[in-house]
């Protein structure tokens, strides 16, 4: 609210997320920060996958999806429940399918779907108040934040159970027993730890979210619940769009509690790598030492076969 002139009120949205595309080459964002360095959004490129890619056959086309990262911004800004202006920004800029002409391309019957909104409401309904409005907006971007999410935990868990079950894994010990199996190893233990820079990047994005939204939870939640006039709370057939966000930040929990879960399994699998080159060691230690055994004892008796050759010859020498 300002402390003079008119007064005006703004509800205003931000987050940030990650949206996951399969295959080809990586998209750069070409615009920069505000202070020149880096680029605005960034760009994760999944690990070449150690199975089917050869080091000297590694390149951006061979990587099987990359990660872009994106922000939803909604504004609603006026002076009163009738006069108001909406804004939403979905920044799109690696796959711009959602451009705002294809929603008036979309007109039917008179009715012609809200941009802001997906498209799942009527831009010019009988009677609309701004709170209301921004909720529902929320309601409808937020479950396809939610959806991208899913994706890409559908992916990486995917991943995680086809690299797991790799024999290579398995008996990780007798996989160092030959060059080949040596190299592949490398290979997949440096995958590994490029899937846990990956998932750690998204857990901290997804975590900035989720706290957000409880921070909303005990402050500005409030101006949707409670008449501004009365100080009542309002109807609750008034806002399902708020207990539609709230079980959806819900699922989000749940999607970053699962993602832990991708963590926890990579780092194991780490384990399990670090583990076998460990045990190969020890016997490669263990052998090296009995080899050495064996060399000391047949030196000794070498040398102890010399002595007594040495020592009759000597003797014959003598008579």
């Amino acid at each position: 609210m300002k402390a003079r002139g008119f007064k005006t009120y703004s509800l205003e949205l931000n987050i940030s997320y990650f949206c996951l595309r399969r295959g080809g080459c990586p998209i750069r964002d070409q615009r920069l920060r505000w202070d020149g360095k880096g680029h605005l959004r960034e760009t994760l490129c999944s690990p070449i996958d150690p199975e089917t890619s050869l080091p000297c056959s590694i390149n951006d086309s061979s990587r099987r999806y990359n990660i872009y990262e994106t922000q939803l911004s909604i504004s609603v800004t006026g002076i009163d429940h009738w006069r108001w202006t909406a804004w939403a920004f979905v920044d799109n800029w690696f796959d711009p399918e959602d451009a705002v002409s294809e929603y008036y391309e979309g007109e039917d019957g008179g009715v012609q779907p809200d941009p802001l909104a997906a498209g799942q409401v009527d831009v010019n309904p009988p009677e609309r108040y701004p709170r209301e409005y921004f909720l529902k907006v929320f309601e409808i971007r937020i479950r396809e934040v939610e959806k991208e999410w899913n994706y890409i935990l559908h992916v990486l868990q995917q991943d995680i159970q086809g690299i797991g079950a790799n024999p290579l894994f398995t008996s990780a010990q007798s996989s160092f027993e030959s060059k080949q199996g040596r190299e592949k190893i490398r290979r997949l233990a440096a995958w590994n730890g490029d899937m846990l820079k990956l998932v750690g990047t998204l857990l901290q994005s997804l975590s900035r979210t989720l706290v957000a939204w409880e921070v909303f939870q005990k402050t500005d939640i409030g101006y949707f619940l409670y008449d501004d006039a009365t100080g009542t709370r309002r109807p609750e057939q008034l806002l399902p769009s708020l207990r539609i966000i709230e079980k959806t930040f819900l699922h989000l929990h749940i999607i970053h509690e699962e993602m832990e879960q991708v963590r926890w399994s990579l780092e194991e699998l780490g384990k399990g790598l670090a583990r076998g080159e460990r045990n190969h060691s020890t016997a490669v230690q263990q052998r090296t030492g009995e080899h050495i055994k064996l060399l000391t004892w047949v030196t000794i008796v070498s040398s102890t076969f010399v002595s007594c050759n040495l020592g009759h010859s000597l003797a014959n020498q003598g008579d």
